[in-house]
């Protein structure tokens, strides 16, 4: 990072910083939310550049040429797919349009399986629900063997690449990796997404209660490592989490399946002054509510179907607010009906600090947003967000 590049990364780590202490920044900081986008912008397919880390940086980065940001959650290129094909598996495939990859969400673990799962999570998730996963796991030990060495070649080269993408962002562009580490999921979110599928958890939330009780609190220890307490010490800016399953339920059942779990984890954070922002999914208002009050000044919350506008009065002073703009309407509306909104957003969440601007959810492709008013935005905001 030459002299240039890392003054223009500092500032940009001081506003974020004092954007998450509820200050005000210099300016507003901009974070990119995206995710496979990039891939599509730069004219390429996300299969063809997995597993070679130059093409993954080439083509990840070349979007950072014509846009203008402070940070960006960090590559998104989350799946090793060529690793979970090694080990013949079936829960992520490659979309159509040979850009996303898509989660195949399945029940993988029956309701008479609880009390095996409770006894030993570990060993169920490995040998009972990981085999049903992964084809090449139930071969013989040879065939076992030469799967697993695949795949771990395969993630190997995955993560170099991602790595890679966020050095050359890092030292090239100045640009802030915002997310330090991923914050485990909570018990009832690995239960929904990767035993028993959104469907039967909930049917379980009414009908096998106890059961899933226990089966949250024997998933507990694994989610919280000794790395989850280190990556809390060091800035920038925050760990982070997203949200599955509340969205698919209300506060009643929030307090009672996710909130136990998930303030032994915020507890680790907040005792290393940590920071967590959450990407909400669908209706969850009513979480950051809850979560504002338990830890105020700790979380950032980004919006998806809420209203911003309507609860940032409640929310001001005590979370830091991620909004600006909708998906949507940079794809639908013109250019200067996008720069109206945009001064609408600065105007009531800016004045106060403790906000930063960006889109309501990850831009997965490039059919969800018209780029030239993605620029637009952002350059009005990076010229015009100044205190």
């Amino acid at each position: 990072m030459n002299d240039s590049v890392k003054a223009i990364y500092e500032q940009r780590m001081a506003n974020y910083k004092s954007a998450t202490d509820l200050e005000k920044p210099s300016k507003i900081p901009i974070s990119f939310e995206v995710s496979y986008w990039p891939i599509e912008y730069a004219g390429t397919k996300t299969y063809d550049i997995l597993g070679d880390k130059e093409k993954m940086r080439d083509a990840y980065s070349k979007i950072f040429d014509d846009i203008y940001c402070d940070g960006i959650q960090g590559t998104t290129i989350a799946v090793a797919l060529k690793a979970v094909e090694a080990l013949g598996g079936k829960t992520y495939i490659m979309s159509s349009d040979g850009i996303t990859i898509q989660h195949v969400s399945k029940c993988w673990m029956e309701a008479d399986e609880y009390d095996e799962a409770i006894e030993d999570p570990q060993s169920f998730g490995i040998n009972v629900v990981g085999r049903r996963k992964y084809e090449k796991l139930n071969g013989t030990r040879e065939d076992v063997y030469a799967a697993l060495k695949e795949a771990v070649i395969e993630l190997k080269k995955h993560r170099e690449g991602t790595a890679l993408i966020n050095s050359y962002l890092t030292e090239e562009k100045g640009i802030l990796i915002t997310q330090k580490a991923g914050l485990s999921l909570p018990p009832i979110c690995l239960v929904f997404d990767y035993y028993r599928s959104i469907k039967d958890t909930l049917l379980d939330m009414r009908r096998n209660n106890g059961k899933l009780h226990a089966l949250c609190d024997a998933l507990m220890p694994s989610t919280i490592s000794p790395l989850l307490e280190e990556a809390s010490k060091s800035y920038p800016p925050y760990l982070s989490t997203a949200i599955h399953s509340p969205a698919f339920y209300g506060p009643k059942q929030f307090k009672e399946f996710y909130l136990p779990q998930y303030k032994k984890q915020i507890d680790v954070v907040a005792a290393n002054k940590g920071k967590v922002k959450i990407r909400g999914e669908g209706y969850f208002a009513y979480g950051m509510e809850i979560l504002a009050d338990e830890f105020p000044g700790m979380f950032t919350f980004m919006f998806d179907q809420d209203d911003p506008y309507e609860h940032y009065k409640s929310l001001k002073g005590r979370a830091t607010i991620q909004a600006g703009i909708k998906n949507n309407q940079l794809k639908y509306l013109s250019k200067d009906e996008c720069i109206e909104l945009t001064k609408k957003a600065l105007d009531t969440f800016g004045p106060n600090g403790g906000f930063i601007f960006s889109t309501d959810k990850s831009i997965l492709c490039g059919n969800e947003v018209k780029a030239e008013n993605l620029i637009a935005v952002f350059d009005y905001v990076h010229k015009n967000g100044v205190y």
